[in-house]
């Protein structure tokens, strides 16, 4: 009887393990070869400065990042007070516009033909937030001890204020992404270090120059950046194989536009 129990139990293992070998699959996914999508990061501010398009190709995953560009794109830029403007080929694919001018609460549409395709995004600048300081800290890391930037402002009581860091160190801007939102913060003083990571371009010593810019950006910004953030990028923040959230609409298309305002703050470490 015990053998009866035995041998069966070998021969009911034996069957499942078939089962289970007859149930796999092989499945190949090409990473070599994928097909391109227009990549937009489009940006008008209270600065200033023109109205800025770039428009690149995505690339094959396995291939250097050496992306192609756009040059013969028509982009058109209007606001909510019927100005329009044609932007204007740079070289290397960008394009811009000094004749609408960047200015708070103003809703500005973004339209581009490209390669027989259209897209179109819309984006409000925020009102102003005041960026009241920024002054480096310390943190510890397994036992290394790092200067990290931290921003100080004060949010307003209205709900849904979205905002967006840049570091540069000695005038070299880093790509960490950087983001914040009020929906724990509303109506509060707000002190927030920025974690720059650990590589060597991240690395605050004595007498290096630090600025910190603060953005104001709207809902549609916030979610690109916020859900780049969360990928694993690389040192160009390419997002493959997944992408982060457009508020471009159109065809194979990535990217953002985002109008906002602009504040910076700089210290020097000691």
């Amino acid at each position: 009887m015990k053998n009866t129990i035995f041998y069966s139990s070998v021969v009911l293992a034996i069957l499942f393990a078939l089962l289970l070998t007859s149930c796999e699959r092989v499945i190949e996914i090409d990473l070599s070869s994928v097909t391109p999508k227009l990549v937009v990061e489009a940006t008008i501010n209270d600065s200033g400065e023109p109205a800025r398009v770039k428009l690149t190709k995505t690339i094959d995953f396995n291939k250097p990042n050496n992306f192609p560009t756009v040059t013969d794109a028509t982009i058109r830029l209007a606001d909510d007070k019927g100005n329009e403007t044609v932007l204007q080929h740079k070289g290397e694919g960008v394009y811009e516009s000094s004749e609408i001018k960047g200015t708070q609460g103003t809703t500005y549409t973004l339209n581009i033909l490209a390669e027989g395709k259209n897209y179109t995004a819309v984006s409000k600048m925020p009102k102003l937030v005041s960026f009241d300081s920024t002054w480096l800290g310390t943190q510890s890391f397994f036992g290394t001890t790092s200067k990290v930037p931290n921003v100080n402002f004060r949010d307003p009581q209205m709900l849904g204020n979205y905002y967006r860091f840049r570091v540069q160190i000695n005038q070299k801007r880093l790509g960490n992404v950087f983001v914040l939102t009020d929906n724990i913060s509303n109506g509060q003083m707000v002190s927030r270090g920025l974690n720059l990571g650990n590589d060597d371009d991240s690395k605050i010593v004595k007498n290096d120059t630090v600025r910190v810019e603060m953005q104001c950006i709207d809902d549609g910004a916030y979610l690109y950046f916020f859900s780049l953030s969360q990928l694993d990028s690389g040192p160009n923040q390419s997002a493959t194989p997944a992408n982060p959230v457009s508020n471009i609409k159109g065809s194979e298309v990535l990217g953002y536009f985002s109008a906002y305002t602009t504040q910076s703050r700089q210290v020097i470490a000691d």
